[in-house]
């Protein structure tokens, strides 16, 4: 932790555009995945790091704005969602920046597909159907989970031919994420740069943290720029472009609350001062 911290201090906190995946880099897993939860304290940290960044706090994950909401109530986040479908960058709002499929047209075809894996968990969102698939001991076969995978591609196939939207399957470690092709965390963090740079005049120090396959064009796109990637966790895909490493989730929230100057049942006190070195 201590070296992302140098790098911090180095660059200075009111220079630094600070984007951060949530589930298993911020957040645990849960045998639910609807009902993952965060200690108050980890939103009180989010939001003192937003006010020492001069609001350049965002969220890129492939959850839907509304779980972000429910996770963190008390403050409404600058949010990529859905992989870069749905978007709140400022005060103006919420905004779809891709068509809706129209899973209808497929749903009860691939509900049958995850009842017929044991363990394995969909998640309907507007833009996109996560499979989690943490807990289908099944797919833990390379085979299975290759077979799996081409019955889903299948059905997008039919889709495109009858709503001419291409729908994609993302690989999100131990999630198949389905949604709108063309929309990934690289172009979400590239679209934010957009957004501040338009607002606050740069350079920018660009920090990125992930876990998942799904976070890797977020981190080739911030190194590109300069930047610094910091993996969570252990899968080697991920944590051979970091420029740092978390050992888990838990790991990130020490992190999040050492810069936000939070301690369990106290308000901020930061621990890293505003003012460039």
């Amino acid at each position: 932790m201590q070296d992302i911290l140098d790098w911090i201090s180095k660059t200075g906190i009111d220079r630094i555009l600070w984007a951060t995946d949530l589930d298993l880099t911020v957040l645990d897993a849960a045998a639910d995945p609807s009902k993952v939860t965060a200690p108050q304290e980890v939103e009180w940290a989010c939001r003192e790091i937003d006010r020492l960044t001069k609001g350049r706090f965002f969220i890129i994950t492939g959850r839907e704005l509304d779980y972000v909401d429910k996770v963190f109530p008390n403050e409404p986040f600058k949010v990529s969602a859905e992989y870069h479908n749905m978007v709140r960058l400022d005060a103006s709002g919420i905004r779809d920046l891709s068509p809706r499929p129209q899973w209808g047209l497929i749903d009860p075809a691939m509900d049958k597909i995850v009842a017929a894996n044991a363990g394995m968990v969909v998640r309907k969102k507007p833009f996109m159907r996560s499979i989690h698939y943490t807990h289908a001991p099944g797919l833990k076969d390379f085979n299975v989970k290759a077979k799996v995978q081409g019955q889903f591609q299948r059905l997008l196939n039919k889709l495109e031919k009858q709503t001419k939207q291409k729908i994609e399957i993302k690989d999100g470690g131990s999630v198949f994420d389905i949604g709108p092709a063309g929309a990934d965390k690289g172009v979400a963090f590239r679209d934010i740069l957009k957004h501040v740079e338009r607002l606050q005049a740069g350079p920018f120090g660009l920090i990125y943290f992930g876990d998942s396959p799904g976070d890797i064009p977020a981190a080739q796109f911030v190194k590109s720029k300069g930047g610094v990637f910091v993996a969570v966790g252990n899968d080697q895909r991920v944590t051979a472009l970091a420029d740092f490493t978390l050992a888990d989730p838990a790991a990130c929230r020490a992190l999040l609350m050492k810069v936000g100057g939070v301690t369990p049942g106290r308000f901020p006190s930061p621990a890293i001062t505003p003012g460039s070195p």
